[in-house]
């Protein structure tokens, strides 16, 4: 598989908006097969896996992965919000979600951003380029989406807030690196001298989900990779990366890519 570094960035861009949100306004639960990035200018809103819910504000930055089933909801204050969202794949190599690249700097699932650092500009810059029409629009709409990513990649490497922590790093490169191993949070607290409950809330903390909930999306995306590229039959396909049961794989495969192992 190929990494991607920061500098060899080059967004396929597939929508950009920027827009209002209405009072009370959801979106899911949902599946996207792209990055999304929502920033948020004005208002508050709440991200949701599963039972966890994380709200984010203005200034925000929440990076929204593929695969990922989520709901996104506009507080219901009584307030017309602003934000921008952005859909692509931050390479074009292929489909991140599909095993074809991946990423050497991954993005943080929620920054802040600093007040008067510009970025309100570069989403408006790029809503209105989109929307826009020109021989090189799609150049120029990348442009500025890649300068996007740049920017908060900064934040994602020296040190942000939301960055993740080095342990969290080597405990998703271990879980990557044993996909068709019955890997388990105990086995995670005990590889990395933690208690089961401090692994659950480091994953939770820094990306969103659980460790299982990580794991069994990492899985599914090598799984699309093998059964695409590889050409390995679903059987084939389930049993390498941890799946015992044909039947269960088969069922969370569509809860996460949307689509049946045998479509893909």
């Amino acid at each position: 598989m190929e990494v991607v570094s920061i500098e060899d960035i080059k967004p396929v861009v597939k929508r950009v908006n920027f827009t209002t949100a209405l009072p009370g306004s959801t979106w899911g639960p949902r599946l996207i097969f792209d990055f999304e990035l929502i920033y948020v200018v004005k208002g508050h809103f709440e991200y949701s896996i599963g039972e966890n819910t994380t709200p984010f504000n203005p200034g925000d930055v929440l990076v929204i992965y593929p695969c990922l089933e989520h709901t996104v909801r506009k507080i219901d204050d009584g307030q017309r919000e602003l934000w921008s969202c952005i859909h692509c794949e931050p390479s074009n190599k292929g489909a991140w979600v599909e095993g074809d690249y991946q990423l050497a700097i991954e993005p943080a699932y929620m920054t802040h951003t600093p007040s008067g650092g510009g970025l309100v500009d570069m989403f408006r810059q790029a809503a209105r380029a989109f929307a826009g029409q020109g021989r090189y629009r799609n150049e120029i709409v990348s442009s500025l989406v890649r300068s996007i990513w740049l920017r908060l990649a900064e934040q994602w490497v020296d040190g942000g807030a939301s960055q993740l922590s080095g342990r969290m790093e080597k405990m998703t490169e271990y879980l990557r690196e044993h996909l068709g191993d019955p890997v388990s949070r105990l086995d995670l607290a005990r590889k990395f001298e933690l208690t089961p409950q401090h692994v659950n809330a480091l994953f939770r903390k820094e990306l969103g989900i659980t460790p299982g909930e990580f794991l069994q999306r990492e899985r599914v995306r090598h799984a699309a990779f093998l059964l695409k590229d590889e050409g390995m039959s679903v059987r084939d396909a389930s049993a390498a990366v941890g799946f015992c049961d044909q039947f269960y794989f088969s069922r969370v495969f569509k809860s996460i890519i949307g689509v049946s192992p045998s479509q893909v």
